[in-house]
């Protein structure tokens, strides 16, 4: 993954955490997870906490996200990127259509 894609996945998941109202260990949590698929015992090691730990937060995102399972949870994650990808696109439209065009004729 390149820098402005980790970047980009940073800001996708940041914003779906405020949308959700995550905490920031819950953030940190779905970032991971999204990220690198990591497991519950991965998560944990990787944040230096129990995975029972993980698996409280888990169910928390899954309860704030009315989400069931981590692949639900993940699908939202993904829809949030297409968003955020779309959203970008008409951005560079609309700022190149608004920039002004060198009419050639009148050269």
């Amino acid at each position: 993954m390149g820098a402005s894609t980790i970047t980009d996945l940073l800001e996708i998941v940041i914003s779906f955490a405020r949308g959700y109202g995550l905490t920031e260990r819950e953030t940190e949590i779905v970032y991971y997870l999204s990220r690198y698929g990591y497991n519950n015992r991965t998560l944990a090691n990787e944040l230096f906490i129990a995975e029972k730990t993980v698996k409280n937060h888990m169910a928390n995102i899954q309860n704030k996200t009315r989400t069931s399972s981590t692949r639900e949870l993940l699908s939202l994650i993904v829809v949030q990127s297409l968003m955020h990808q779309q959203h970008r696109v008409k951005v560079t439209i609309a700022n190149s259509s608004s920039k002004p065009r060198r009419d050639i004729a009148s050269k």
